[in-house]
């Protein structure tokens, strides 16, 4: 067996060692997600440059994440403050505008502003440990694609560069996913601060402890920390 041949073997063992990783799905159901950029052909040309295929692991991150970040419902809150936001020149958004938001509605009582607040958070909640799990797949396939690059010296010069261009998108797109939890998390604490303010009501715990709850997913973003999300 020659150099080159055993390089790859090598790792191509490192590889599926790490492929054998538990993982979860959906609902904490367990998968085992394949290899996918093994089976990759030349993808699609972007500026004249060679472009990989998008892994499988890639799109769910991709829909995972754009379903937290999205702003495309004209009902949600993010989307409504983004709008106002540009319909104001000079108008930047701001972690205080859920909050001037949910001054602006009508509430019949206390506890119906505070239930509403806590139904936005417990909605991220729910959404949160499922992008989580996708970053988390995504980040193992880059390390994977690294160990692979590593072990087969003679990869040409398109394929490295765009496995880097690919490593540097995956990057961008968890790095703005981190910035959106830190501004919701705090748009939201904001917004409780006020309410203790201006109306105080037991139903602020059950607020708190949703909140509490986020700033697990804060915290562990900001650490760039997705597979220890439990």
């Amino acid at each position: 067996m020659d150099q080159g041949l055993r390089s790859l073997c090598s790792a191509l063992v490192l590889i599926f060692s790490l492929a054998a990783c538990s993982a979860t799905g959906d609902f904490g159901r367990t998968y085992s997600p394949q290899p996918s950029f093994l089976d990759q052909r030349p993808g699609q040309t972007r500026d004249g440059q060679f472009d990989l295929l998008r892994a499988s692991e890639e799109t769910r991150m991709e829909n995972a994440t754009a379903r937290f970040m999205s702003t495309t419902d004209s009902t949600s809150w993010l989307a409504r403050i983004r709008q106002a936001a540009r319909s104001a020149t000079g108008v930047q958004t701001s972690e205080t505008d859920y909050f001037k938001l949910m001054r602006s509605k009508r509430f019949g009582a206390p506890e119906t502003r505070y239930a509403s607040l806590s139904n936005d958070i417990q909605l991220d909640n729910m959404t949160l440990p499922e992008a989580f799990r996708a970053i988390c797949a995504v980040q193992t396939l880059d390390q994977r694609r690294q160990t692979a690059l590593e072990g087969v010296p003679g990869t040409d010069e398109q394929t490295r560069a765009a496995l880097a261009r690919r490593r540097e998108e995956n990057r961008a797109r968890i790095a703005e996913f981190a910035a959106m939890i830190e501004f919701r998390y705090n748009s939201y604490s904001y917004a409780l601060e006020q309410l203790l303010v201006e109306t105080p009501a037991p139903a602020a715990r059950d607020v708190d402890a949703r909140l509490t709850r986020m700033a697990v997913f804060v915290n562990l973003a900001r650490n760039n920390s997705y597979c220890r999300n439990d």
